[in-house]
């Protein structure tokens, strides 16, 4: 069966979300994902790296390809999942596609997982982001995120549950990664509400939280 064309976008114009299939990564994607890592991160992750957080149990790692097209992974996603929230851990686009609806596409398949009849415990997801790193924040905001607060930790990248696995040792270049971190929340709005309530009155009393 011969594949589907590409869809044909003009520069600058955002795909079609019906352009897009997702799908596990797989061990055939590695070296493409490698790739967009060492694209769009100054400390990338390596490939034992990748490996050692994708075999952690509670860990997905989802891709996204043009539907019906062939294989070749546009951007992809690393992800922890608990029973009542989500940390993104990872997320690049291909620089070719990016700023076009690839990322946006990401985030709504991740967006799907929290707050519905089929997982009513998970109700947020979490995401950190380098306070430098413009246009994942542009992309985090333009998805409904909200910046709640600001850590210094280098690990802010990795989830407790891959540190674990990872004996803390997380990046070889870990001193190197300290600049400021914002930390982004998502929630359906009225649980969204009672948490940045419950925080104010936290810090009210001179107390801090985590969401």
């Amino acid at each position: 069966m011969p594949l589907t064309p590409a869809p044909q976008v003009p520069p600058g114009e955002k795909y079609s979300p019906e352009d897009f299939h997702h799908r596990w990564i797989a061990n055939s994607d590695k070296l493409s994902i490698l790739a967009i890592e060492r694209k769009s991160y100054e400390f990338s992750w390596g490939r034992e790296f990748f490996d050692s957080v994708l075999s952690c149990r509670s860990v997905i790692g989802k891709c996204v390809q043009f539907h019906g097209n062939s294989n070749e992974p546009l951007g992809y996603m690393i992800y922890d999942l608990g029973k009542e929230s989500i940390r993104l851990l990872n997320l690049a686009v291909n620089p070719i596609h990016r700023r076009r609806g690839v990322g946006s596409s990401l985030l709504t398949s991740l967006q799907s997982k929290i707050a519905g009849e089929k997982f009513p415990r998970r109700i947020r997801i979490l995401a950190t982001v380098e306070e430098h790193n413009d246009a994942a924040i542009a992309l985090l905001v333009n998805s409904g995120f909200i910046g709640v607060s600001l850590t210094d930790s280098s690990l802010s990248r990795m989830s407790p549950t891959a540190l674990q696995k990872l004996h803390c040792n997380p990046h070889p270049d870990a001193d190197a990664i300290a600049p400021v971190f914002i930390n982004f929340l998502y929630a359906s709005p009225h649980i969204l509400n009672r948490i940045l309530q419950e925080q104010q009155a936290c810090y009210s009393y001179g107390r801090t939280t985590h969401v």
